[in-house]
């Protein structure tokens, strides 16, 4: 591992940014330039290293929405082309219980 720093193997997280959706990637990608010095990439590399993992993040899927973010392959497929997914299983009903006959006197 190379602390994160090209030239070497980096480590990048990719979340969607849908609003109902959690879909995560974690994927390592071997940047083989080195980044620019310091004084010249204010945001501490991470345009160099991203622009680097942007074509791989596109063959996986991945669509980039200008000021929206990144969208996961099944958010990023209109909602007609979607395959029917099955229904989230839902947490049963508690069981009441059943009220017993006021005693009689």
């Amino acid at each position: 591992m190379t602390d994160g720093k090209g030239p070497g193997l980096v480590r990048f997280y990719l979340a969607c940014d849908a609003a109902d959706c959690g879909t995560r990637a974690v994927f390592d990608l071997v940047i083989e330039t080195s980044p620019p010095p310091i004084e010249e990439d204010v945001i501490g590399h991470i345009t160099h290293s991203g622009a680097e993992a942007a074509d791989y993040i596109k063959e996986q899927g991945w669509t980039f929405i200008q000021t929206f973010g990144y969208f996961c392959p099944t958010c990023s497929t209109p909602r007609s082309e979607r395959r029917a997914t099955p229904p989230t299983a839902r947490r049963a009903a508690p069981q009441r219980r059943t009220r017993r006959a006021p005693k009689r006197p």
